[in-house]
């Protein structure tokens, strides 16, 4: 496969690449459209430090609120502000990542009156 993508990146018709090397026309296609390497494309394109000091500022003015709270008012005010979303998962990265999230509460199980 990385023979008939050189091959076509030379110049070269996709279907006579595709019929002399046996490749299927419709996969060399698709990997012509792919960006040249695949970790470009699962890189994140956006910097957290801006998105950790919003969440910084939720915080502290909130303490007792969680990543689903804090990414609810994310959200909000950033509609209001006409900049793209947060995925909920990010923000829950983001804030492990630093050490925001709230200390897990153990529940405490009450047993019915013991006589």
């Amino acid at each position: 496969m990385d023979c008939a993508l050189t091959l076509v990146a030379g110049g070269r018709p996709v279907k006579l690449v595709s019929e002399c090397l046996g490749v299927a026309r419709s996969q060399l296609t698709v990997r012509i459209k792919q960006s040249a390497s695949p970790k470009t494309r699962r890189s994140r394109p956006v910097n957290d430090a801006e998105l950790v000091a919003e969440i910084q500022q939720q915080v502290s003015e909130l303490p007792s609120y969680g990543y689903r709270r804090v990414w609810g008012l994310l959200r909000r005010a950033r509609e209001t502000q006409l900049l793209p979303a947060i995925n909920v998962k990010r923000v829950y990265r983001v804030m492990r990542d630093h050490n925001l999230l709230l200390e897990r509460r153990i529940k405490q199980h009450c047993h019915g009156a013991e006589s």
